[in-house]
């Protein structure tokens, strides 16, 4: 993808992004859309709404070679998941399922389950969130399979088809 299609396709996410919620929620800093998401009043599918947008102006960014980083677009994107799903069960404490969302994103996006619930215990300082953010880690680690944004992530082979083999 070109810088100028991928400038066009994140403008129109923003744009969509702006007439469902009011706000920039596309194109803006994670902790903001993080506060914003921990609002009660927020539905499920719009929350969801705001995941896609957001991963699919991460993607676009990406591919257009945008340069940056995936950590904090992964943490979003977890923390979003986990709110929707924690809105989807009715809980009124997200804090559980945004760690847990957090953790299973961080641990499959960087292929390190380990170091993203590491990284959770740290954060959070709630040991209790450690066993959950576990098995959130590996389960997202196993449903990624051989994929990865990149070829330093894959896991070679016994035919050779791996990094550095290409």
């Amino acid at each position: 993808m070109s810088v100028a299609g991928a400038g066009i396709a994140i403008a129109g996410l923003f744009v969509l992004g702006r007439v469902l919620t009011g706000e920039s929620l596309v194109l803006t800093p994670g902790y903001g859309v993080v506060t914003w998401a921990l609002d009660p009043r927020r539905g499920v599918a719009l929350l969801l709404a705001i995941l896609v947008l957001r991963c699919l102006a991460t993607g676009a960014a990406v591919a257009g070679g945008g340069v940056g980083g995936l950590f904090v677009p992964l943490v979003v994107a977890g923390a979003l998941l986990g709110r929707a799903f924690a809105g989807a069960l009715g809980q009124v404490d997200n804090s559980l399922f945004l760690v847990v969302g957090i953790a299973a994103f961080l641990g499959a996006g960087y292929r390190v389950p380990l170091a993203a619930v590491v990284f959770v215990a740290e954060t959070t300082g709630r040991p209790g969130f450690i066993v959950p953010g576990l098995i959130a880690a590996v389960v997202a680690e196993l449903m990624m399979g051989r994929t990865s944004v990149t070829a330093y992530q894959v896991v070679p082979t016994a035919d050779g088809d791996g990094p550095g083999t290409h």
